[in-house]
């Protein structure tokens, strides 16, 4: 059987009326197949976008992990980026940033920041306050793995002047600075800078 054939069946299986370990199996399956184009497109063909999204409110952390796998998967693609914004996933990505399991918490940054490339989705994501989640965790030591991640989503969202004007509002901006002058990490002083060079592009 081809893995095509399976993916309406696995679909099938995400309905709210299905036991928490057949939900688990099918986005962990959902999961392993979507790092495959015609898979990835087949998925989404079948509205298994919306349940995926659905699944991150479950009560079971493996749902919530190959869920949001899959989403940030399935992201990867442009035309899909856009649809992850208009089924309203911002709000339950942005609360799985509060996970208490580190995989969880990192998975939701790469989907945010697979979706912060679309400016419509940057939008959802100023409406929904994502800038105020992600300084938190900037503000966290405990979350230093996850500060890489985080500023990039902040880069990509101060391509627009509103965000950078609320940024600079907030005191944001002098954190990101700070980032920028302190870290003792490449990788996070690249991203801080881009961060800050975005916005005085759009006119701090």
């Amino acid at each position: 059987m081809r893995k095509l054939d399976i993916i309406p069946s696995l679909i099938a299986r995400l309905v709210p009326e299905e036991e928490v370990v057949v939900h688990e199996f099918a986005t962990l399956c959902l999961a392993h197949m979507a790092t495959d184009y015609s898979n990835k497109a087949k998925i989404f063909e079948l509205n298994g976008l919306e349940h995926l999204i659905r699944l991150l409110g479950s009560t079971d952390p493996d749902v919530k992990k190959n869920s949001v796998e899959c989403i940030y998967l399935l992201a990867q693609d442009f035309q899909t980026r856009s649809a992850v914004c208009e089924n309203n996933a911002v709000p339950p990505l942005l609360e799985l940033l509060r996970s208490d399991y580190p995989v969880i918490q990192h998975l939701a940054l790469k989907a945010l920041s697979s979706i912060s490339c679309e400016a419509d989705c940057r939008l959802a994501l100023k409406e929904n306050q994502a800038m105020d989640h992600l300084l938190k965790i900037l503000e966290t030591k405990e979350l230093n793995d996850l500060h890489v991640e985080a500023l990039l989503i902040i880069a990509n969202c101060l391509e627009d002047a509103d965000t950078v004007q609320l940024l600079q509002q907030s005191g944001g901006l002098k954190k990101i600075l700070t980032f920028a002058e302190t870290s003792p990490l490449a990788d996070i002083q690249r991203n801080a800078a881009k961060a800050i060079a975005k916005s005085a592009h759009n006119g701090v």
